[in-house]
């Protein structure tokens, strides 16, 4: 019985997931399997619907068969969809944080700053209820945030300072001395919030190292924006991935693990004040 209880909800991830991914394919099937259920070898009129089913199931199955083949290299990348400006991915957005965080065992984040997504200077709570996800998903193991450090060591302040000055041409008003902060405070804030047996399973760091790929990732999804010659987040191309054996998902995931392991813990106060612990 125990067999049968684990086979069974990983069967029907792997159908939901073939559904997803190849949604012609598995139409084409399914006219394929209704054509032929009690199928009569004897020519009859009735015999016409079975075999139109048959034939459009066919037809269905391989333009599915050669949209995959076409899309061959971004599939083995994990590449799902494609945007030239993070605004256009909006509505992944909202669903990877109204649906999939609430049922993720690891939602991971990674930006100089992120203050688009928990320090938005439109209003005051984050731009989603990351408090309610972490109260609510009882999955969930971790919750990881990497930054920039914003006070890094005088020996590291020179790549800090290229960032500021390659930012400065775009968003002349931003400071991330001051950006980082805010968000950390954020990050703060929603610690304080949440009740002490759910605190340690939100985690802040801040590295030394300039980030060229900001993601927000829950479990095998991930949207990540690639920086274009220090330009806006907002301007550059944002990429929709799922976990693939060596994909693009798999490589900004062990990037972050290395920087990661280098940085430097953010400890929050119960009140939501915040330090940087040193090594």
């Amino acid at each position: 019985m125990e067999d049968d209880r684990e086979f069974f909800p990983n069967f029907k991830d792997i159908l939901w997931k073939f559904i997803r991914e190849f949604p012609i394919t598995f139409v084409g099937i399914l006219f394929i399997v209704i054509s032929l259920a009690e199928f009569n070898f004897h020519w009859s009129l009735k015999l016409l619907p079975k075999i139109l089913f048959y034939l459009s199931g066919a037809v269905l199955v391989i333009i599915g068969v050669i949209k995959s083949l076409r899309n061959y290299n971004a599939w083995q990348l994990g590449i799902k969809k494609v945007k030239l400006k993070q605004i256009s991915m909006q509505p992944i957005y909202d669903k990877l944080h109204k649906k999939s965080a609430y049922k993720a065992m690891e939602l991971i984040y990674m930006g100089t700053g992120l203050r688009g997504l928990f320090s938005p200077v439109d209003r005051f709570e984050p731009r989603y209820n990351f408090q309610d996800i972490i109260e609510k998903n009882k999955n969930l193991s971790s919750m990881m945030v990497l930054l920039l450090n914003p006070t890094p060591p005088s020996s590291e302040q020179q790549q800090l300072n290229e960032v500021e000055a390659m930012q400065a041409k775009y968003e002349p008003s931003r400071k991330l001395r001051e950006d980082i902060p805010k968000t950390l405070s954020a990050l703060g804030k929603i610690y304080s919030g949440l009740p002490n047996s759910l605190k340690e399973k939100l985690s802040v760091k801040v590295a030394n190292e300039i980030f060229y790929i900001q993601f927000n990732m829950a479990d095998d999804e991930m949207i990540a924006t690639h920086y274009c010659c220090g330009g806006r987040a907002d301007e550059s191309p944002v990429y929709y991935l799922i976990r693939t054996k060596d994909g693009l998902f798999e490589r900004h995931l062990e990037d972050f693990k290395m920087m990661w392991n280098d940085a430097f813990q953010v400890q929050f106060n119960n009140n939501g004040t915040w330090k940087i612990k040193s090594h």
